[in-house]
């Protein structure tokens, strides 16, 4: 009776302070929410671009430095979020607006290529400076596919909390320096509201809503099907594309609100890994590393503004359509200055593939650049 009693009693202890450790966590989440919400309203009133995005970054960002925020995101919440946005982006894009930008592609995957290869030379530049492994600094610096070059990390033998950490710092600063390039390559034009500015225009009755829901889902399936790289956002897009294109269906609309809560998600998803131990981890890399993503993005410019001039681009599409990293904001603020989305849009995408194409050949020099390297110094001694 003892035992039981004693079983009992331990059992209510658990309960109760499974209650009491719940109760922080919905503050966190309070919090979050409430900075998110304020810093959202403020960039706005500034007019900022991809001001949730940015909003929910930096909110989140802070908040993990301070040990004051939820230190992860439900997966589930984060895929949900990327379907959103797969299908928001389609409605960003005409079916004319599409069909112009294949003849362009040429162009386009050889920026994309180009941005990659600065990219991998940051992470020689990395090497060399701070002796740390050749895989790991290469993977770390990649300009883009984050989730990919991680995994490929631990298959190469390399540190995975290292490429996590600094694949999540470029994300970071691109989006942080975003206002700024974006300000000075559209001459200080003011930006609309963008997604917002649709919250009381755009309804959304049940079959609008059975319509995204479905090709959403579809896209996801099939996108994890085929093995997509970021399937649940690229599934979403390239399925609505398809049927955009073929007049399947008519032009997608989405409620602006709907897609700003996808932002929100998504930049909370980046955020909240820059915590204090990640800061540790890479503090002695820090200004190195952000000195590289600063060179990758002014490199980028160099680089839209080259295919701007070839193919009658705007300077200001020409970088986002080669931003290293962030396909989330470039879109949004092409869309915000009545850019080409579909340019952009089309742009990110062949990066992401050329990544996911370039990384079997990444994984498989990786390993024998190293074994040189033993080779020599065995030589040498």
């Amino acid at each position: 009776m003892e035992t039981i009693a004693g079983s009992a009693h331990g059992g209510a202890i658990r309960e109760r302070c499974d209650e009491t450790a719940g109760i922080p966590m919905v503050k966190q989440w309070l919090v979050l929410a409430g900075v998110t919400a304020a810093l959202t309203a403020l960039f706005l009133r500034v007019q900022l671009p991809a001001a949730p995005l940015l909003a929910g970054t930096v909110s989140a960002a802070v908040l993990a430095l301070l040990s004051r925020g939820p230190r992860v995101l439900p997966s589930s919440t984060i895929q949900a979020a990327q379907c959103i946005l797969g299908v928001y982006l389609v409605t960003l894009v005409r079916r004319d607006q599409l069909v112009d930008v294949f003849p362009q592609l040429p162009w386009i995957i050889g920026g994309a290529v180009l941005t990659l290869l600065i990219s991998a030379v940051g992470g020689v530049v990395l090497h060399r400076v701070h002796r740390v492994g050749r895989p790991t600094a290469i993977l770390a610096s990649i300009a883009g596919g984050s989730t990919s070059v991680t995994t490929l990390a631990k298959d190469v033998g390399g540190d995975a909390s290292i490429v996590a950490s600094l694949q999540y710092l470029r994300v970071i600063v691109v989006t942080l320096s975003l206002p700024a390039v974006v300000y000075v390559l559209s001459s200080g034009t003011s930006a609309d509201l963008g997604l917002l500015s649709d919250v009381n225009e755009t309804s959304l009755n049940f079959g609008d809503f059975a319509l995204l829901a479905g090709v959403a889902g579809a896209g996801y399936v099939l996108g994890r099907a085929v093995r997509l790289p970021s399937a649940a956002l690229l599934g979403p897009m390239i399925l609505g594309l398809a049927l955009e294109i073929a007049g399947v269906v008519p032009e997608f609309q989405l409620p602006g609100y709907v897609a700003v809560l996808a932002f929100v998600v998504i930049g909370w998803q980046a955020g909240v890994k820059f915590t204090v131990d990640t800061v540790r981890k890479i503090a002695a890399m820090l200004p190195t590393a952000t000195v590289l993503v600063g060179v990758l993005v002014v490199v980028s410019c160099v680089i839209g503004w080259l295919l701007a001039r070839l193919n009658g681009w705007t300077i200001l599409d020409g970088y986002l359509a080669m931003s290293p990293g962030g396909i989330y904001a470039a879109t949004e603020t092409s869309a915000n200055y009545q850019g080409d989305v579909a340019t952009v849009a089309v742009a990110q995408v062949t990066r992401i593939f050329m990544i996911t194409l370039l990384t079997p050949l990444v994984a498989a020099l990786l390993p024998r650049l190293g074994n040189r390297r033993k080779c020599a110094l065995a030589a040498r001694a």
